[in-house]
């Protein structure tokens, strides 16, 4: 039982650090939600407490508390919120790195360029046949056009030609 005051000063007053109990217990306890019929329930209870089982007297208890579980989900985030900003964090360097190694890639540049000029000569005569920029998101639809044969895409056609004319040894499939 002293547990559940343990809990519900946690709850109602904010006593302590949010890390106190751990992410798991707040995970376990968000799991343990009842549902507004199973609150009703509990909360219309008036019989002898040492008659129903400990987990449900724990809810019981827990019920008795506004928003209880609001708070248990919001003391999770609190207990979350460092790792979870770290992992962000990590994910943002990842990202700017990668955007970094394709700003200085001149191979990258020579993909781009060359897949505008596939595009403007796919599109000769056309309103589209002179473009001077593409969506990067074009990149993406490169992969969904096939040769005759079925085999080869169109962005495996063109990094295959950039990489014979840089003269790049291509004995190895790196791309493909």
């Amino acid at each position: 039982m002293s547990d559940i005051y343990s809990f519900i000063g946690h709850v109602t007053f904010g006593h302590g650090n949010s890390e106190d109990l751990g992410s798991e217990f707040y995970e376990t306890l968000a799991k343990m939600a009842p549902t507004k019929e199973e609150e009703l329930k509990l909360k219309g209870y008036s019989g002898d407490l040492s008659k129903i089982d400990p987990a449900e007297r724990f809810l019981k208890g827990v019920c008795g508390v506004p928003f209880a579980f609001k708070r248990v989900d919001a003391m999770l985030y609190r207990a979350n919120f460092d790792t979870e900003v770290n992992c962000l964090m990590n994910s943002f360097e990842t990202l700017e790195a990668a955007c970094a190694e394709l700003r200085s890639s001149k191979l990258f540049l020579k993909l781009l360029d060359a897949v505008l000029k596939t595009g403007n000569r796919m599109n000769d005569g056309t309103n589209r046949g002179e473009a001077r920029a593409f969506k990067l998101d074009t990149l993406l639809k490169l992969a969904d056009i096939k040769s005759t044969d079925g085999k080869t895409t169109l962005l495996q056609f063109v990094v295959k030609e950039i990489i014979r004319s840089e003269g790049i040894n291509s004995d190895h499939d790196f791309f493909f």
